[in-house]
């Protein structure tokens, strides 16, 4: 089945997904030292209910209305002006991401070798304030691969991913 905005807010409104392993006690821990925690996702107002639903049902800690911050309808996918209203608040002392930009705009828009330099930029911050979870199911690397361009036919997108690959 293929991506449709009306099947994944469906799917989020069903309050289904699973957390990644370890998180809600990772998280647990650090609001028990004092820790806030914010959740900021590019899901939109419509599927605000439902994330905030299934989080609270997964156990996450700290989940309410003000701590799960969405994509307001019609603006960027950036994430910046909600970490700056963090910011504003609280000093950010880790970004958990499962996507490089969740980090910062740096990544946005860039071709497979402008994020691979920008990450040699910035590797002192992995595994120190930035932290990357897997996921296995999608992230923003896609459209790098497929030249950031959309409208691609299957035919297109298998291409391009055959043309991006790298032996080790």
């Amino acid at each position: 089945m293929s991506y449709t905005a009306q099947a994944w807010r469906e799917w989020c409104q069903r309050a289904e997904a699973g957390a990644v392993p370890g998180a809600v006690d990772f998280l647990t821990y650090a609001v028990q030292h004092g820790v806030s925690v914010f959740y900021i996702t590019n899901r939109r107002q419509a599927e605000k209910a439902g994330t905030i639903a299934n989080l609270q049902k997964l156990g996450f800690p700290n989940v309410s209305n003000e701590t799960v911050m969405v994509r307001d309808d019609g603006a960027p996918a950036s994430k910046e002006s909600r970490r700056q209203l963090v910011a504003a608040r609280y000093r950010i002392a880790l970004l958990v991401g499962d996507n490089l930009n969740d980090f910062n705009d740096d990544f946005s828009g860039k071709s497979i070798m402008d994020r691979a330099n920008q990450v040699d930029r910035e590797r002192a911050e992995f595994g120190t304030r930035y932290i990357v979870v897997p996921n296995p199911m999608y992230g923003d690397w896609e459209s790098a691969v497929y030249e950031n361009k959309s409208g691609l036919t299957d035919e297109q997108r298998r291409t391009l991913r055959h043309q991006a690959l790298k032996g080790l």
